[in-house]
């Protein structure tokens, strides 16, 4: 235990007096903020470390008590279930302080575990978060910290929350039971069970929380009837203003069949305590009914279908329900928040008297009174004649549908904006067919019934933008110009940067002395910069706020990525794995990506293209692993000319033949790349001595202002077989400066050493030539250089009468 990670031992902080609960608490926020910003967050024992509050002493008398074995009490022993000693046993069966026993539940966000809590002897839910996402990891940080702060004897207990190598994880209360909804029940119970979730709710709003995700399935009861609200990932925390984002993604999650219209409909401004208690009354419906309110598969349809319609009376399908329960039923679920119960209390209150009265069942109120007496009766007959005389004139009058037919389009938009967002999600293959039933539909429904409305036209603009039919979309946009709306200069930005002419990704250069790339790295230039620079959020309405945040990253990043930042402009665009992206945005992503060097990320996208092969030839150490990329550089005549460039010097540095390198790609090359292939055939007939001059000549001429390292050390290497060709000192001389212009400093860089070696030992200095190779790692090339180097030295010794044998067997050790 004394090997214990930082990770594991944040879970042995809160019992470490050392520690103060300040001090703690602070550690915790910085972890927050760093989880927050998108960092990789430090564990809480390295905050503290890091920032002089936990000392070296500190920290071993803490790693002492983490170690300490934990005391079974007397007569105890037998109180441990038995599967807890093997899994003890298993590595992978341990997460921070708790022993894993067995699975179950899975969720979008992770698993949760029945877990074995060593230190205090009891079994514990183990929620444990999967993956990286960063939405799914806020609304986990939120609930640990949400429902770790309430207190209420029908509200799961949080024990502790940590993260241990990456895995968070909650330890809450496990219960031995089901959801509410797993076995049917009668009315009572089912009235009895909503009512004692309604009192937990209450007291969580109190607290300034709203759960947002009421439903069945985190409503559990105990074996012994006792009622448990779970799951606060989505709650809304008034105290402190911070909420889970009421996007997309979180619309799903939070189950539609039980979600209030409002919060169906993304309309943030209103949703509180009183959608709450419409999800209760969605609860308690599919109790009594045995479903829930609505049904489908469509999450859109059924978001249209919870903000402009009102589900069948609950008595339909099950006909024990009173008459009284069904109208506080209606008043729980009605559409307007004002017309609700004003609280979950309240609407606990109810449930509460109706239970105590035993009005939940049968026929009661006027029924039950016109069956006591005549004469009351008679007078209720009366009144009720006069009342229905009265009412007639208002019941039969023509009903005005301008209400229903707002909502009917609020719910359509509302819809076609969550099956735009799922959309978006997918391959852009697969965008267009279902973007004309799910999205375009409902958008031209909703616009038929309110033309002059602004959201749908610019979610339409948007739908066709993302189904590639881009004249259409631009069409659209032209409809909608002017108006004050986020997303308007963004899809124009969006539709100029995908038309835009983008320069060609540059390669690296793998000639020189560290890294480069043949070319200048640049971004599409044009209008899309300004337009999304000119975005400004303004005054966005509540039930868009989620859609721009959501887009904002992506502006942040195509900015960044037009300004040349690209390390920030990768970060904001993030990789397209499981999302992917507008394909100019995931564009951008994999040019920012690539010309931040981030390769490993490129190479896992399979139709990267030129970026892939770039990256590839970045990461590659061998001949082998450079022709494995042929297949990726295939149709891309640059690409293959560089590449082909790179295997001819690669193979001439290993001593190899690279003329079938050369002859594949020359046919490809042309200027600076086919000069250095020229060099690359030069130097190998030199070898033989079937250089020319006139060849040497020309492929100097050719290299006259070089660009690339590579056509650097390709100009001296050509000076270089010049002047051993004719024994010309001065082009010699020249190599040798050029090789020093080249630069030395990195001793892995063998070319300018090895030309300025070679050079020195035809200029008749073979000790100066020979010092120059002796401080090199010993390349292949380096090697011959150094025998030939050899040999001559020898033989000048063996004519000069002098001892030649040091230097023949240098010679031979070296070949």
């Amino acid at each position: 235990m004394l090997n214990l990670s930082d990770d594991e031992l944040d879970s042995f902080l809160e019992r470490f007096e050392e520690v103060s609960a300040a001090e703690l608490t602070a550690a915790r926020e910085r972890r927050e903020s760093e989880l927050r910003s998108g960092a990789r967050p430090r564990s809480l024992i390295t905050i503290l470390r890091d920032e002089g509050v936990l000392t070296a002493d500190k920290e071993r008398r803490l790693r002492e008590a983490a170690s300490a074995p934990t005391r079974v009490l007397p007569g105890r022993r037998d109180k441990i279930p038995p599967e807890v000693g093997p899994a003890s046993e298993d590595p992978s069966r341990r997460l921070g302080p708790y022993i894993l026993l067995k699975e179950v539940g899975r969720g979008g966000m992770g698993r949760v575990w029945r877990a074995w809590d060593p230190q205090v002897g009891r079994i514990v839910a183990l929620k444990v978060l999967e993956g990286g996402d960063p939405d799914a990891r806020e609304r986990f940080v939120r609930e640990a910290q949400i429902a770790g702060r309430l207190n209420h004897p029908n509200i799961a207990h949080v024990f502790h929350a940590g993260e241990t190598s990456g895995r968070g994880w909650i330890a809450m209360q496990f219960i031995e039971g089901a959801a509410v909804d797993a076995l049917p029940v009668a009315v009572p119970d089912a009235v009895a069970r909503v009512r004692d979730a309604a009192r937990a709710l209450a007291y969580a709003h109190e607290q300034g929380v709203v759960h947002r995700d009421v439903k069945p399935g985190n409503i559990l009861v105990e074996d012994g009837g006792r009622v448990f609200i779970t799951d606060f990932g989505l709650a809304k925390d008034h105290a402190s203003e911070r909420s889970a984002p009421m996007s997309i993604t979180g619309a799903v999650l939070g189950t539609p069949q039980y979600m209030a219209p409002e919060q169906a409909r993304g309309d943030r401004r209103v949703v509180g305590p009183r959608s709450d208690v419409y999800s209760l009354g969605a609860t308690l419906y599919a109790l009594l009914a045995g479903h829930p309110p609505f049904q489908g598969r469509d999450v859109a349809a059924l978001i249209v279908a919870v903000a402009s319609k009102h589900p069948p009376a609950v008595r339909k399908f099950n006909p024990r329900v009173s008459p009284e329960l069904e109208m506080l039923l209606e008043r729980a679920m009605a559409k307007r928040p004002d017309d609700r119960f004003p609280s979950a209390a309240a609407f606990a209150d109810a449930l509460d008297r109706l239970l105590r009265e035993k009005r939940y069942e049968g026929r009661y109120g006027l029924a039950k009174l016109l069956a006591r007496r005549w004469w009351p009766a008679l007078v209720a007959g009366v009144l009720l004649g006069v009342t229905l005389r009265l009412a007639i004139p208002f019941v039969f009058a023509p009903s005005t549908p301008k209400a229903a037919a707002q909502d009917e389009a609020a719910g359509l938009v509302s819809a076609a904006a969550i099956a735009l967002g799922v959309l978006e999600t997918l391959p852009p293959e697969e965008r267009p067919a279902r973007a004309e039933t799910e999205v375009l539909r409902r958008l031209d429904r909703a616009l038929a019934l309110r033309p002059g409305e602004a959201r749908p036209r610019i979610l339409r603009a948007r739908t066709l933008a993302v189904t590639g039919r881009t004249a259409d979309a631009e069409k659209a946009l032209r409809d909608v110009e002017g108006l004050a709306d986020w997303r308007v200069p963004f899809l124009r930005g969006l539709l100029r940067l995908q038309a835009a002419a983008w320069p060609e990704a540059p390669l690296p250069d793998l000639e020189g002395p560290s890294f480069g790339w043949t070319g200048p790295a640049q971004a599409p230039g044009g209008e899309w910069l300004d337009d999304l620079r000119r975005v400004e959020r303004g005054a966005v309405p509540s039930e868009d706020a989620g859609a721009f945040d959501k887009d904002q990253a992506a502006m942040l990043g195509l900015i960044a990525f037009g300004e040349g930042a690209w390390e920030k402009a990768a970060k904001l665009l993030e990789k397209p794995k499981d999302r992917p992206a507008a394909p100019c945005v995931r564009r951008a992503w994999l040019r920012a990506a690539y010309l931040a060097r981030r390769f490993d990320d490129v190479l896992g996208v399979d139709d990267a293209g030129r970026e892939r092969l770039g990256a590839g030839m970045a990461k590659a150490a061998t001949i082998e692993e450079l022709e494995g990329l042929r297949a990726v550089a295939q149709g891309d005549a640059r690409a293959e000319a560089a590449l082909g460039a790179a295997l001819a010097s690669k193979a001439l540095d290993a001593g190899m033949d690279p003329t079938p390198y050369v002859e594949a790609a020359e046919k490809r090359a042309k200027g600076e790349t086919l000069a250095v292939l020229d060099v690359c055939r030069l130097r190998r007939r030199a070898l033989a001595g079937h250089d020319e001059a006139a060849k040497w000549k020309a492929a100097i001429e050719a290299l006259k202002a070089p660009v690339t390292w590579a056509g650097k050390v390709a100009a001296a290497e050509a000076r270089l077989g010049l002047g051993a060709r004719l024994k010309d000192k001065a082009l010699l001389e020249e190599a040798v400066a050029r090789a020093d212009a080249l630069g030395t400093s990195d001793d892995r860089w063998a070319a300018p050493k090895t030309i300025r070696a070679a050079a020195r030992a035809r200029l008749g200095r073979p000790t100066d030539a020979l010092g120059e190779i002796e401080r090199m790692s010993g390349s292949p090339r380096a090697l011959i250089l150094e025998a030939w180097i050899s040999l001559e030295i020898a033989d000048a010794e063996r004519r000069a009468g002098r001892a030649w044998d040091f230097w023949a067997d240098r010679a031979r050790r070296r070949s």
